[in-house]
């Protein structure tokens, strides 16, 4: 699915040294001279996690890290003018070949090489399935009947050539997109070990012992400070490697002098740095002397000629995802109140989105209403998710209350006062006397507080208390995990951190499919739908799979920040295709600094 928790995921370019020393700025030689450049990280959002299985399955760990690094079998995105297509280019493997049955597919790679001179093979394919499949559950992009599950058996016929058998009949566009692209080849000569001092073999060709080799990587993967000097994470076959790595500053790369691929890169290296909070990065823009591109706050989007003066030019960039606010369906306290179809209904007339693009983001966001982005214009989006199904309303929500049971007390708490299952009583789980309140963390930032705040008053006008908790953006990561009820881990009601960034085919596995969703929604009859659009080709099936959810609402959905409004010195080059990612990714290896 391509699916990555997102809030922005937007490269923001800085000419450096290593951090500042050798760097006068956005409109310097000096920086041009070097030859170097900085990626701005955003607030709160800088990457924490190396290997691939990645817990939390987060866009800023898949894209300003591991992308750069390894490369999957599949790339989309960055095709100029299309970013839906497949980026044969930059993808390891030729484009797969299927049965007429559509329960096998070939898999040819291309002559692409590691760092230490060893060619990527189907032993590398293969090796990457086995350890998914031998921990699956401690993957945080697992979704269950998606990779490795649906692949039965591999057959190596060469080194170049792996066939997958799988276990139905899938569509082409469905399975190239969320499953091949999701493989990403692991150098099975360096990596299929035990132990730290223990021999390379072929641990990985049982459970059992690919478990072991699982383990001992994800040991490794915890011990950030080594990321830069630990050898294992020196073996790639991206475009860049790890130069140096601060946990808590900047991330220095270099050119992969062994990158076999056609774009190599031509800075001399790039650095990641994170701003500690807006304000931050846009005072640095101001001073004129530190950065090369970067972003304007959604707060400071009316002074953006203040920054153009200075030698920038401004471009909107996109993305291509949905955000929303979490309900735990298993929540210790209030999971009876979420299974309600009606008080999912109620929550979301509270949510003024029209005022949230318009105040929040200064325009520059668009509205969700189901499964599927409505913007950017995409081929796949229904007319139903476009029609608002649950408009701003909060008379609606109060009816909807005062129908099902419920004593309204504006601006007090909202009692249940006729439970029960029938019709008009509160529904089952929901007691006589409980009052409609539930907790809600979410991730800080001008936005958010703004959003956050706004919902609690509006909530407020119907008795709902909502109760806020500020938090880091990896903090309430940590917290929205699969879980089940009664147990420490579902011990939180409700969390908003932004949403998702999808590929270029927005199915649901991975966010609604029971066994999957992070927030605990399981739904028999959208597990079904879901699968048809897997299995079956047409877009009726996309169609009945997200009218069925934007219905349902098993989240409450939020405005998407269309990208953000950035700005990069004219005399960066290369950047053409960063300008158009819908998906996260970032392009370094193709940027230059003009003579």
């Amino acid at each position: 699915m391509h699916l990555q928790h997102h809030l922005r995921a937007v490269a923001m370019l800085a000419a450096t040294g290593l951090v500042l020393a050798a760097c006068t700025g956005g409109a310097s030689s000096e920086g041009e001279a070097e030859n170097a450049a900085m990626i701005a990280l955003e607030a709160d959002e800088s990457p924490t996690y190396i290997l691939p299985s990645d817990p939390q399955c987060t866009a800023v760990n898949n894209h300003y890290l591991r992308r750069l690094l390894w490369r999957p079998l599949y790339w989309y995105g960055g095709v100029p003018g299309d970013e839906f297509a497949l980026n044969e280019q930059l993808s390891l493997a030729e484009p797969p070949d299927y049965s007429d049955d559509g329960k096998q597919v070939t898999v040819t790679l291309k002559d692409f090489n590691w760092s230490d001179g060893q060619p990527v093979t189907a032993r590398d394919v293969e090796f990457f399935v086995n350890l998914y499949q031998a921990s699956k559950k401690e993957w945080g992009c697992y979704s269950p009947g998606g990779l490795p599950d649906n692949i039965e058996k591999m057959t190596l016929k060469d080194d170049k050539t792996i066939v997958f058998t799988l276990d139905r009949g899938y569509s082409p566009d469905w399975l190239t997109v969320n499953v091949l692209a999701e493989i990403v080849p692991m150098p099975q000569h360096a990596w299929d070990k035990t132990s730290e001092d223990g021999d390379v073999g072929d641990h990985d060709q049982t459970k059992d012992g690919g478990k072991a080799v699982f383990d001992f990587l994800t040991e490794q993967a915890k011990s950030v400070s080594t990321y830069a000097s630990n050898p294992l994470w020196q073996v790639v076959n991206g475009p860049w490697r790890l130069q140096a790595w601060d946990p808590r500053g900047d991330i220095v790369f270099e050119p992969n002098e062994k990158y076999s691929g056609p774009d190599k890169p031509k800075l001399s290296r790039i650095v990641e740095k994170r701003f500690t909070t807006d304000e931050a990065e846009y005072n640095a823009l101001l001073s004129g002397d530190e950065l090369t591109t970067g972003y304007i706050p959604s707060q400071n989007a009316a002074q953006v000629e203040r920054v153009t003066d200075l030698g920038y030019r401004s471009y909107q960039s996109g993305n291509f995802g949905i955000s929303y606010i979490q309900l735990n369906w298993q929540s210790n306290a209030v999971s009876a109140l979420f299974h309600q179809h009606y008080i999912r209904q109620a929550l979301q007339h509270m949510i003024n989105q029209p005022q949230y693009v318009k105040v929040a983001y200064n325009g520059n966001a668009a509205e969700v209403h189901g499964p599927v982005p409505t913007k950017p214009e995409n081929p796949y989006v229904s007319d139903y998710v476009k029609s608002v199904p649950y408009k701003y309303d909060p008379q609606a929500a109060v009816r909807l209350l005062e129908e099902n049971g419920w004593t309204v007390n504006p601006d007090g708490a909202s009692v249940c006062t006729n439970p029960g299952t029938g019709d008009g009583q509160c529904g089952e789980g929901v007691e006589r006397g409980q009052e409609f309140t539930f907790r809600l963390v979410y991730a800080k930032g001008v936005q958010s507080d703004q959003m956050m705040q706004a919902f609690k008053s509006s909530a407020a006008r119907a008795g709902i208390t909502v109760q806020l908790r500020q938090a880091t953006l990896d903090q309430v990561f940590s917290i929205t995990n699969i879980c089940k009820k009664g147990k420490r881990q579902c011990d939180w009601d409700a969390a908003y951190y932004g949403g998702w960034t999808f590929g270029p085919y927005p199915t649901g596995e991975n966010l609604y499919l029971s066994g999957a969703s992070e927030n605990n929604y399981s739904d028999p009859k959208a597990d079904e739908l879901i699968l048809a659009t897997k299995t079956e080709p047409g877009k009726q099936h996309m169609t009945e799979y997200q009218d069925y959810v934007a219905e349902q609402i098993p989240e409450l959905y939020m405005p998407r920040e269309q990208g953000g409004l950035n700005v990069v010195d004219s005399g960066l080059k290369g950047y053409e295709r960063d300008e158009q990612a819908l998906f996260g990714d970032i392009y370094p290896q193709y940027w230059y600094f003009s003579e």
